[in-house]
């Protein structure tokens, strides 16, 4: 249970609890700040939902409050805990600064005027209507990120970095939760926008490498991959694998199966090197269609990518080096950040995720953090386009201003 400042700009608190309910929610919150003019939580499913609002409006009663679920657990810069009740607490004691929050339920085939409203709503908040933000920090329930992430950019024309990560639970039964001060919202979206007296900088990338194995999807239907190159999907994803889905052509889960195996779809080059947007095939089905974790669209070109276990374990630390050199400021004046990391990646190295941890910390020293694992990651890449993936990690950094 420990508070980490750098000047008297941020403040990250990290608490756990197994089986006493839920103290960790006031350890977290007590030693923050009196007066932030922003608090991010981060919890695991454990946490009651409503108590966690109530005493986060109670504590801060004037502060924007922005909390979303994270899988298994969390992380900061002093810890990483995967077990029991956590919570996750980040303010923002900025005041030269904006933040505005707001959150809603999702409304199937409304994701586009869902989104224009919370980014009006809270811009309202931040008191900046109409004004572009630093940042959009986003974390909404599975399913439409695609659609929230496409209004947000286009809204903004590509000139506003918009970052987060899908809301999660343990098991994907579907308890995740959104809320901000008015509301708790079980499959919903909060959204923040950040106008901070600092600097922003951002990476956003995966840890996997393209194989030569790819092909042309023929027939989709939103995350529903039903063919590539005019065959069954499963059976040309189990060729490219060579045969490691030979038990799951029949109808299974297979998240675990393909962590290793992502589809992606190539984005853009720096410096003549290609840079992915990865999918994550979740169930093969019976009539041999896959379903996905984002989108694969009719006559995009998919490659089959591959995952090592060592990538995965310092990808982490080489994104937060990639934000760093986002500008010639180096480590100096870093008052802290935000890392997402994918919960799947997580999942797959879960018993060493101490050393993805070590990763960070190495390249972060002393720079508070706080880290949530993600059902998707939201992400802005080098040549401006953001998009929502699958299995990849992100570093937001935040340069106190002179």
């Amino acid at each position: 249970m420990l508070v980490f400042r750098i000047g008297a700009w941020m403040a990250f608190k990290i608490t756990t609890s197994q089986g006493i309910g839920d103290q960790c929610i006031q350890e977290a919150l007590d030693s923050l700040p009196n007066s932030p003019a922003f608090v991010i939580l981060v919890a695991t499913v454990q946490v009651s939902s409503q108590a966690l609002r109530l005493a986060a409006v109670a504590r801060f009663p004037d502060t924007c409050i922005h909390i979303a679920t994270s899988c298994l657990g969390a992380m900061t810069e002093s810890e990483i805990h995967l077990e029991g009740s956590i919570v996750v607490a980040a303010a923002f004691t900025d005041d030269e600064g904006a933040y505005g929050t707001a959150a809603a339920a999702q409304v199937s085939g409304e994701e586009a005027q869902l989104a224009t409203s919370l980014l009006e709503r809270a811009q309202l908040d931040a008191d900046r209507p109409g004004e572009l933000p630093a940042l959009v920090w986003l974390n909404a329930a599975p399913g439409t990120e695609e659609a929230i992430i496409s209004a947000l950019d286009r809204h903004f024309d590509g000139q506003v970095p918009i970052y987060g990560g899908s809301s999660a639970d343990n098991d994907i039964s579907g308890q995740w939760w959104v809320s901000d001060s008015t509301g708790v919202i079980p499959n919903g979206v909060v959204l923040s926008v950040l106008y901070p007296e600092a600097e922003v900088l951002h990476a956003f990338h995966s840890g996997y490498e393209p194989t030569a194995k790819s092909g042309r999807v023929t027939k989709a239907n939103g995350r529903v991959l039903v063919e590539i190159d005019g065959r069954p999907a499963a059976n040309v994803y189990n060729e490219w694998t060579q045969g490691a889905m030979d038990a799951h052509l029949n109808g299974a889960n297979i998240l675990g199966a393909s962590t290793m195996y992502p589809l992606a779809v190539e984005v853009g080059r720096v410096n003549g090197v290609p840079y992915h947007r990865l999918i994550h095939p979740e169930t093969i089905r019976n009539d041999g269609a896959i379903t996905l974790f984002a989108e694969a669209q009719t006559g995009t070109q998919l490659m089959l990518m591959r995952g090592e276990e060592s990538s995965l374990l310092t990808r982490a630390g080489r994104v937060a080096k990639a934000a760093i050199a986002s500008d010639d400021g180096g480590l100096e004046d870093l008052a802290g950040g935000f890392v997402v990391y994918c919960a799947g990646c997580m999942l797959s190295v879960q018993s060493k995720m101490k050393e993805v941890h070590t990763s960070l910390t190495d390249t972060l020293p002393n720079i508070p953090f706080l880290g949530q694992f993600s059902f998707g990651e939201q992400g802005t890449f080098p040549n401006g386009e953001t998009c929502h993936g699958n299995l990849m990690i992100s570093t937001v950094l935040f340069r106190a201003l002179s």
